[in-house]
């Protein structure tokens, strides 16, 4: 099964670290680019440019949601919000959601974000910490959304 697993660039070390406990599951994974492109916004002044890049990342990132079988959000408290999810993980969830492939959190679905009631009727699974999922527990979340 493949697994994409995403989150705000801020946490990539938590999506490596979920990378290596769901492989060592099982699952075959896929990470979005890691690489944080802002500089050239903020520091440069290059916004026309980051803006393409920003527009082929969201691509790469609608394509690795239609490759998966499911995706993991990782949603810890960020940026003083419990449960942070951010906008290219709603973007994600929501293409997700339309080609009726489970989605999974970590944590609990954030309260107070404009898009909480979208995110609700996605009926995210929630997981927990990935570093905590054995692979009994993998499998019977996996089991319980159709995947094998």
């Amino acid at each position: 099964m493949r697994i994409l697993v995403h989150s705000s660039l801020d946490l990539r070390d938590l999506m490596i670290e979920a990378r290596s406990v769901l492989e060592g599951l099982g699952c075959s994974l896929i990470l979005p680019d890691l690489t944080r492109y802002q500089h050239i916004r903020d520091e440069l002044g290059r916004h026309d440019e980051f803006n393409d890049i920003k527009h082929r990342l969201a691509r790469q990132n609608a394509e690795n949601v239609a490759k998966c079988d499911g995706l993991v959000v990782i949603n810890p408290r960020h940026r003083g919000i419990d449960n942070y999810i951010g906008g290219n993980s709603f973007f994600e969830m929501s293409i997700a959601f339309f080609l009726h492939k489970p989605i999974f959190l970590t944590n609990p679905i954030p309260t107070g974000l404009p898009f909480t009631e979208e995110v609700e009727s996605f009926f995210p699974v929630v997981i927990g910490p990935v570093r905590e999922l054995s692979s009994q527990r993998w499998r019977v979340y996996a089991r319980a959304a159709g995947l094998r």
